[in-house]
């Protein structure tokens, strides 16, 4: 799924009353981090915001060009090593660079990593999905 199919499968589930929270409490998982803080990033933040899904911190390569008065805290992607707690699952925003991201970090970190795109396949079911991808 690219950026743009991303984007509007976020906003068919808001316009649906729904939420990527429902992957989580599928799977149980109630502490996530996010990788990538771009405009797809903030979207799915700002849906999380909402759920009782904790986003502990997020990922960014250019940590440095987020103000340190943001909601969430940005951190480089070295700091994933030095956390204190770790969250359950860290959702990767970034869809072309998501193997990249993947494969360096999910085993150095010793924390699973997982699309957005795959979570959005998720709870999108059926026409909604379809419909999705089309676009």
């Amino acid at each position: 799924m690219d950026l743009q199919a991303m984007l509007n499968a976020l906003l068919l589930l808001e316009h649906n009353g729904r939420t990527v929270d429902r992957f989580f409490r599928d799977n149980d998982v109630k502490h996530i981090a996010l990788y990538g803080m771009g405009l797809l990033g903030c979207r799915v933040y700002e849906h999380l915001c909402e759920s009782d899904v904790e986003v502990m911190c997020a990922f960014d390569r250019e940590a440095n060009r987020f103000s340190e008065d943001n909601d969430i805290k940005i951190l480089h992607p070295d700091e994933m090593l030095c956390l204190e707690k770790k969250p359950d699952l860290i959702v990767v925003t970034s869809s072309n660079f998501y193997y990249e991201i993947k494969e360096e970090w999910e085993e150095k970190s010793g924390i699973d990593m997982i699309s957005i795109g795959e979570i959005l396949e998720y709870c999108l079911v059926g026409e909604d999905f379809e419909r999705v991808k089309r676009k």
